[in-house]
């Protein structure tokens, strides 16, 4: 009597509730905190009494059948292809970061070729985090008798030594509590502070730098190689890593093999290649049993044991400084001035107003104040506190005779959260509805009743008109040579001048009209001004000379009747430089050294604690910035929090950083910060079929390795023209007029507001003095290996294919490029600066380089030795935990990222299949294996493909599986899953003839 045929849904289930019995068994284990209790196998997953295994994993009855195997085959076949415990995680390439679904089958019925090794380490959901905590993990051991016996083992914590060197800059708040000796006083009066501040950096002081001093001698003692940065510039030399920063090309593939093999460990993890066994050599040796221990290996795949022992070289700023050979100065400027303004008669001698603006004028960057916007989400109009930049608004004209400060205005009954700008946007199907509505009922009514008769007739009358007027340009040129044409923008921004004696009752006039109820989205418009980037014009000697020159330009421009100086806050701004510099044509004189000062990592983190002193630690939020991958330099930002008492009296924002960033910083714009930039990595033909995929608009692989080139000389020639300039250190401290009113009557009380005072060495003990030259060779070198890893992988090939691991290397080294010069938060880029992360909750964790705890421990943020450096690729053992090549993707083809994912899928897995066919072609059990699972993965492509040109036809239940080709290209099948009225219009083939079609689509009745 034939078994009853069971659902696809209820095979699931049963499988689950199998898994899931299991996975308890093993939680209950690790709740006992046992280092090595048994767990038992993991449920073979057999077909049970009236169950068909047709949907385990990747075999299904007409594959099989087709392929001959029988029920011990299949159960092989399905839990592994090789039974060595060490190469089973490089049976599937699964990029946990963002738990790419290659397996063929439902996430409830994981598939066993994903390893045993890599799938259960999840199971506890434990993982080791930076601070050293206790981990627990699930390892597979073979004990000679049972094919799979599962361990559990706690990793006790790292005891760290207090006498250490300063922890690794972290992004984010500092750990929240009472500070030492905090009051909670929220009458202390922070602008006398600050004004102290600024006439001496509130660092470590002197006796914690001399205790620093003592611990850097004893552990250079210690440390078997501690370098300057004149001997990391040797032994980046010793490394012969191409010099590829000096080439205006990529490197070629004749020129690397003319090339002799570079040392990449010593000058990527800092260490010898022979001082510790390379990953092939260590893989190729390793015991058949797959015992890790007798290996010497971590059973949880992350290689933390064979990392241990292995940091690189100690890299000390301290042994780096030149010793005050060169005399500084300090000036202090405005650099910005921003704020609200209740009438656009602020500006005394008029304005002049863009009546079709575009949204590239608007604010993009965060200015660290707050607003109440109004959202309704379904249950009403409701306020909410919100970043300013965040609302939206537009850019409404400029001030005449001042020209650099823009006027905004913003609507705060416009903001939705999800939207992906702050431009105001569509409305009734019109890309340009609001602003065209605001410009042609409120704006334009209210300009043309105040204005005189003689300026009415240079006014356009509407938003149309002023739009026609400002594509004029580029739309009667349309008809010339693209290059010619393409030389002007496409809009112009047309601007008209508004008389002043006229702004007070044009913008009375639009208070009122917003008062109608046709004009509820406009309700609460704000002028908003900002002005930036303005040190240039007030550096001075002293505080008071800064803001005298300041006040008496914006006396004539502004007028101060219709400020709020609560509402208004200038950027306060302090710079400390040595004073020796050279040009490119000059020589340096004597005891003129050029040098670059960097701040302090210690005393970064004793201004923060120094900031909260007197308040509550959470109302200062500090966020440090790691320069050049260096643990004991960095920049910082203090933003206070909207609750603080430092923000309501008047004191936003605070950030201390090092000038040498003018010296490849064009208005925000770094080198290698193109969005694009990662697609560099990918394979053109692959990178082609995921651009299918995904529906995405290609970018030209012309255009990114252009980009890539120029950004690449423009660091280079940055660097080369740097050399012989001193950059120093600079700090600004955001504050309202009102507060600094306060400081300016605390300093003067002192006789410290307009008096010059020279430098003593109390004000250079926040900062390290290093040589420009030193320094610059430095970061040269420093990016220059990471962009000759980089070009070698993309020279393998000759004809510029990318493997699929040399692929997520690239990615690796691509997004670590920029910090090899500049700083950043590590937040933005944790994949590289955390040992291990979690992208979500309860999510696997994924592996990343580790650089915090290697920069911790040498000062230097060196890899951690989770590369085989021989062939350019992670380590097999872990290459399928690593964190890269998906969010490139992701981000690409948000909208289609479950096709993009199946496609690199199965790139992942035919390129497995390439691995196992080299490794085991002399085995014919593994061969034949691998020959049925590339079978398989062909038949599912195929399928998928089918269903792709039919997917109109798909009824709504079966289009994941369609989609992810699980469906079969039966009668039966096709009947259940496509649209009754579809499937009449096909044409089955019968099936002796189904190598050559599955099927047509073939007119009703023929």
């Amino acid at each position: 009597m034939p078994r009853p045929r069971l659902s696809t849904i209820e095979k699931r289930r049963r499988k689950a509730e199998r898994l899931a019995r299991w996975r308890r068994q093993v939680r209950e284990h690790v709740a006992t905190n046992d280092p090595f209790v048994h767990v038992g196998p993991r449920p073979a997953y057999r077909p049970s009494e009236g169950e068909e295994d047709v949907d385990n994993g990747l075999i299904e009855d007409e594959e099989r059948a087709g392929m001959g195997l029988n029920d011990d085959e299949e159960q092989a076949a399905y839990e592994g292809l090789i039974e060595d415990n060490e190469e089973r995680t490089d049976i599937w390439p699964i990029d946990d970061e963002e738990q790419v679904d290659m397996r063929l089958s439902d996430n409830e019925e994981q598939a066993d070729f994903i390893s045993r090794g890599s799938e259960d380490e999840s199971v506890t959901g434990h993982s080791r985090g930076l601070n050293g905590s206790s981990t627990a993990s699930i390892h597979p051991q073979n004990d000679g008798n049972r094919r799979d016996v599962m361990t559990v083992d706690v990793d006790e914590a790292n005891d760290q030594d207090g006498g250490q060197a300063p922890s690794p800059p972290q992004a984010g708040p500092l750990r929240e509590g009472r500070q030492e000796g905090s009051q909670d006083d929220t009458s202390i009066d922070f602008a006398a502070k600050l004004g102290q501040h600024l006439l001496r950096f509130q660092g470590c002081g002197r006796e914690k730098h001399l205790e620093a001093y003592t611990r850097h001698n004893r552990a250079a003692e210690a440390a078997s190689l501690h370098l300057p940065l004149s001997g990391y510039l040797r032994q980046m030399g010793a490394a012969g890593i191409p010099h590829v920063v000096a080439r205006d090309g990529f490197l070629s593939t004749g020129e690397r093999e003319a090339c002799p093999p570079p040392n990449w460990p010593l000058a990527f993890e800092g260490r010898a290649a022979s001082d510790g066994a390379s990953s092939a050599t260590e893989e190729a040796g390793s015991p058949r049993d797959g015992s890790d221990e007798e290996a010497g290996r971590p059973r949880d795949g992350s290689e933390g044991e064979a990392e241990q022992g292995r940091e690189g070289a100690q890299v000390c700023l301290r042994c780096s400084q030149v010793g005050g050979e060169t005399p500084a100065e300090i000036n202090f400027d405005i650099d910005s001035f921003l704020g609200y303004a209740s009438s656009l008669a602020f500006a005394r001698r008029g304005v002049t107003i863009n009546l079709f603006p575009r949204f590239h004028s608007n604010l993009r960057t965060n200015l660290h104040l707050y607003t109440t916007a109004y959202h309704d989400a379904g249950r009403g109009e409701r306020p909410m506190k919100v970043p300013l930049h965040r609302v939206t608004h537009y850019c409404l004209g400029r001030v005449l005779g001042h020209e650099d400060i823009s006027i905004y205005v913003f609507f705060p009954r416009m903001f939705a959260a999800e939207r992906a700008t702050n431009f105001p946007g569509k409305g009734g199907g019109d890309e340009h509805h609001l602003l065209r509505t605001w410009t042609d009922r409120i704006l334009l009514p209210a300009v043309f009743r105040h204005a005189p008769a003689t300026s009415r007739q240079h006014l356009p009358p509407s938003w149309e008109q002023a739009w026609r007027k400002a594509e004029a340009h580029y739309a009667e040129r349309r008809g010339q040579a693209e290059d010619e044409n393409a030389s002007g923008a496409r809009s112009l921004s047309l601007h008209y001048d508004l008389h002043p004696q006229r702004l007070a009752a044009v913008w009375e006039d639009v208070k009122r009209q917003l008062a109608s109820d046709e004009n509820h989205i406009y309700w609460g418009a704000q002028l908003f001004f900002s002005s930036k980037n303005t040190k240039l014009r007030f550096p001075y000697g002293t505080l008071g000379g800064a803001w005298d020159a300041f006040n008496s330009t914006l006396s004539d421009t502004l007028d101060f009747a219709y400020l709020d100086r609560a509402q208004v806050w200038i950027d306060l701004g302090k710079e400390v430089v040595g004073r020796g510099y050279a040009l490119p044509s000059e020589q340096v004189g004597a005891g003129s050294t050029p040098t670059t000062y960097l701040t302090q990592t210690c005393c970064q983190e004793a201004f923060v604690r120094w900031a909260a002193r007197g308040g509550k630690a959470q109302w200062v939020k500090p966020t440090m910035y790691p320069v050049a991958m260096l643990r004991d330099a960095s920049d910082l930002t203090v933003e206070m929090s909207r609750s603080s008492a430092q923000r309501e009296q008047g004191w936003v924002f605070s950030q201390v950083y090092s000038s040498y960033k003018e010296l490849y910083d064009a208005a925000k714009t770094k080198p290698f910060g193109s969005p694009f930039l990662s697609q560099l990595a990918w394979d053109p033909a692959v990178d082609k079929m995921l651009r299918q995929q995904g529906k995405g608009a290609p970018t030209p692989a012309s255009h990114i390795k252009r980009s890539y080139l120029d950004s690449k000389s423009r660091l280079r020639g940055a660097i080369n023209h740097g050399f012989q300039l001193s950059y120093g250190v600079r700090e600004e401290h955001r504050v309202s007029l009102a507060f600094l009113d306060r400081v300016r009557e605390a300093l003067q009380a002192t006789g410290d507001w307009d008096v010059a005072r020279g430098l003593t060495d109390a004000d250079y003990e926040h900062m390290w003095e290093l040589s420009t030259a030193d320094y610059l060779m430095y970061v040269a070198l420093n990016a220059n290996k990471y962009m000759a890893a980089l070009e070698w992988i993309l020279s393998l090939d000759p004809a510029g294919r990318v493997g699929y691991e040399h692929c997520k290397l690239a990615s690796m080294l691509l997004q670590a490029l920029p910090f090899t010069f500049d700083t950043g938060p590590i937040a933005n880029r944790a994949e590289i600066w955390q040992e291990q992360l979690q992208r979500r909750r309860q999510g696997p964790a994924v592996l990343g380089m580790g650089l915090s705890r290697t920069a911790a421990a040498t000062g230097y943020g060196w890899l951690l030795p989770r590369i085989d450096w021989e062939q350019l690729v992670f380590r097999r053992r872990i290459a399928t935990r690593v964190a890269f090549a998906n969010s490139m993707l992701r981000d690409s083809y948000r909208k289609n990222w479950r096709e993009v994912k199946g496609a690199k899928g199965d790139l992942g897995r035919i390129e497995a299949a390439g691995r196992w066919l080299e490794l085991y072609q002399a085995d014919p059990s593994c061969l034949r294996y691998t020959v049925e699972f590339i079978l398989v993965l062909l038949m599912r492509s195929y399928r998928k493909e089918v269903f792709r040109l039919v997917k109109g036809m798909v009824l709504p239940h079966a289009r994941e599986a369609a989609a992810e080709g699980r469906i079969m290209l039966c009668l039966q099948d096709i009947s259940a899953h496509l649209d009754p009225e579809s499937v009449a219009d096909l044409h089955v083939v019968q099936p002796r003839q189904r190598t050559q079609t599955a099927f047509q689509c073939t007119p009703r009745g023929s």
